[in-house]
């Protein structure tokens, strides 16, 4: 009878022993804190969300680059600045973390209501290459607008270092101008 129990007991005693390594690294939960420093390192972005946008441009506006160190502050700053623009109702990221670096994916999703952009008594540059330079400073600019959101503070303070540039004596004056009910344009007056 001794011989019997020895195998139930041995085979219990196992049996715990197995539970006791299991358990806690199913319970283990991958924290920032356990990848290496290596990890921190930006080595992809990809924007997900956008058809009016190209992801490229959307990258840009975050102002993140690949081979930089990213932190959960610099993510919770990416998030605020895109939302600030009012091109985006919503945005997501997700993290993955591998000893190469961190894999970043934004997920956006559009605002539903743009207004074009018109530009007056701007003869020193072209209509091309003020939509060019524009571009350039503000990545999300594609001749429309939000009609919320800093976008249009950002295009005045962009036309506006063009103007000095040029050495143009004015000031930029955003107007929205009302046509029977929602804006429909939005003019730049130097």
């Amino acid at each position: 009878m001794i011989a019997r129990k020895l195998p139930i007991v041995s085979f219990c005693f196992v049996l715990v022993l197995l539970l006791s390594i299991a358990l806690p690294a199913q319970m283990h939960q991958h924290s920032p804190k356990d990848h290496p420093p290596s990890a921190y390192k930006l080595v992809s972005i990809k924007v997900t969300g956008t058809k009016r946008y190209k992801p490229e441009d959307v990258i840009r506006a975050t102002g993140l680059q690949l081979g930089q160190v990213v932190h959960k502050e610099d993510l919770e700053d990416v998030v605020r600045l895109l939302g600030e623009s009012g091109a985006f109702t919503d945005i997501f990221y997700s993290l993955e973390f591998d000893p190469d670096g961190t894999k970043l994916e934004l997920t956006v999703r559009n605002s539903k209501t743009f207004v074009p952009v018109n530009f007056d008594n701007l003869v020193w540059f072209s209509n091309q290459e003020l939509f060019n330079k524009l571009h350039a400073s503000v990545p999300l600019f594609d001749g429309e607008v939000p009609i919320t959101g800093q976008m249009v503070n950002q295009i005045s303070d962009a036309l506006q270092a063009l103007l000095d540039e040029k050495k143009v004596m004015g000031q930029v004056d955003a107007r929205r101008i009302p046509d029977d009910g929602p804006y429909r344009g939005l003019h730049v007056l130097p």
